[in-house]
């Protein structure tokens, strides 16, 4: 079984384990995969392995305008921010 992603293509890595003592082990970090169940548009049922970050932006909802608006209209609006005064030059005649 191939450590896959079929969407993005995502497969193990190899990094190191760091022991205490600073001694360096190869070791493969295999990508969190899922065998997920999608519907074609034809309605055919078909197995995908399908990586948890890619399953994450498939299944978020669209962020639209009306999601954002209301979204900031929770919180309290803020007072606009005065400009400082500045002193008038004297004019000596």
């Amino acid at each position: 079984m191939a450590m896959r992603c079929e969407n993005c293509g995502k497969g193990p890595s190899v990094g190191h384990t760091i022991s205490h003592s600073n001694i360096k082990t190869l070791r493969r970090y295999l990508p969190n995969l899922l065998r997920k169940r999608f519907q074609t548009e034809e309605g055919v049922v078909v197995y995908v392995k399908i990586c948890t970050a890619c399953l994450r932006t498939m299944v978020k909802p669209p962020r639209t305008r009306l999601n954002k608006k209301a979204r900031t209209t929770s919180r309290p609006p803020v007072a606009p921010k005065k400009a400082p005064k500045t002193k008038k030059a004297k004019v000596v005649a």
